[in-house]
């Protein structure tokens, strides 16, 4: 499903733009498809109060994947874009897991340490704090995905991006669903941790397809680390100005 390592990292025919275009647009009516079948299921196997149940952790994970990957989404596709002339993706992806997965280290040692106090604030009771625990492994893993898919959409792999979201997609539903059928409620914080391995998962078999850089091409890590935080922090801030509100509004108690 992924794609050959030998395949070119830019739109180099006139046609290569709209077959692009057209496999992105299969990918996204695929992976919607997909979350609208896990999203029913899941509302027949748990009623509202389970759907909101799920919000409330999905709020917790996206916005910790914010602050923790430093405006990577942005970040890293421009820098791998720019290095790739370079062949130095491989410092650039270096780099912004080092940042990411400090920042998410952080994050899940705080939803550990604080579990307690934060369930009674984001789920309305301390006896949710296993939920917090399971979060934080999810954490750390959709923070290296979240940056392994920005180094492939940096590269133009569009049919490894589209194939590791389909494939991240078919896990979430199918053990989503399955988790949740068989453990209801206590199912959905390890779904959503089988969602995030299966993403970082994918993405790392997509990048170690790609070809190795020439030798003495790679740009130095401290170097990208730099230019990263440089152009992911105004990047993140603008996320939680934006999409960091919605995200903190659900878990705010009433």
């Amino acid at each position: 499903m992924l794609q050959p390592t030998g395949e070119v990292s830019h739109f180099g025919t006139p046609m290569a733009p709209l077959r692009a275009t057209a496999l992105v647009g299969v990918g996204a009516v695929a992976t919607l498809a997909l979350s609208v079948i896990a999203a029913k299921a899941f509302a027949l196997l748990l009623g509202p109060s389970g759907m909101g149940l799920l919000a409330l952790m999905q709020s917790v994970l996206n916005l910790g994947v914010i602050l923790g990957s430093v405006g990577s989404g942005t970040s890293v596709i421009r820098a791998t874009a720019r290095g790739d002339a370079e062949d130095g993706h491989q410092s650039v992806e270096r780099a912004a897991l080092l940042i990411g997965l400090f920042g998410a280290a952080v994050g899940a040692a705080v939803l550990v340490a604080l579990r307690g106090p934060l369930a009674a604030i984001v789920f309305g009771s301390p006896g949710y704090s296993s939920v917090l625990v399971i979060l934080a492994p999810a954490l750390l893993l959709s923070v290296a995905g979240t940056v392994q898919i920005a180094v492939l959409t940096g590269l133009h792999r569009i049919r490894a991006v589209t194939a590791v979201n389909i494939g991240t997609s078919l896990v979430a539903t199918g053990f989503g669903v399955l988790l949740v059928a068989l453990f209801g409620e206590a199912g959905l914080a390890p779904a959503l941790l089988a969602t995030a391995s299966a993403q970082v998962a994918l993405s790392r078999l997509a990048i170690t397809r790609l070809a190795a850089p020439r030798r003495g091409a790679e740009i130095g890590i401290i170097a990208a680390a730099r230019d990263l935080v440089r152009m992911g922090l105004p990047v993140t801030g603008s996320q939680l100005a934006g999409l960091g509100a919605q995200l903190t509004v659900p878990i705010l108690p009433p």
